[in-house]
């Protein structure tokens, strides 16, 4: 792959992934303010989340916690949330679906390798 096509692909993955925590957020706040959950727990250590976070705390809102994946953490997320927790390897392990998964219909999803 030339590096032009290169940094093109990983602009678009930026702006894709940037694009998922809009609409995380904005989901997550829609369903604060219709009252339709008490408790929101976010996996992430992405400091995109910080202000929505203070936000709900602030308002006296829904609870929200805040689980880091394996090796993430993040201070800021921690102290802004009503709780954190650390999502353990080992843990995280024995809740992956199997490598090949089939479905009654004959579909076989395969998980791609680096997920292991």
């Amino acid at each position: 792959m030339s590096t032009k096509r290169a940094a093109q692909r990983n602009k678009h993955d930026v702006a894709k992934e940037k694009m998922t925590d809009v609409n995380l957020v904005t989901d997550l706040l829609k369903d604060v303010f219709e009252k339709s959950i008490d408790t929101a727990v976010i996996v992430s250590a992405d400091s995109d989340y910080l202000r929505p976070i203070e936000y709900i705390r602030d308002q006296q809102y829904q609870r929200v916690i805040v689980a880091f994946p394996p090796a993430r953490y993040s201070v800021d997320l921690e102290g802004a949330a009503q709780a954190s927790l650390k999502i353990r390897p080992s843990l995280l392990k024995k809740c992956q679906f199997p490598d090949q998964v089939k479905t009654p219909k004959g579909f076989t999803g395969v998980r791609p390798g680096e997920w292991t």
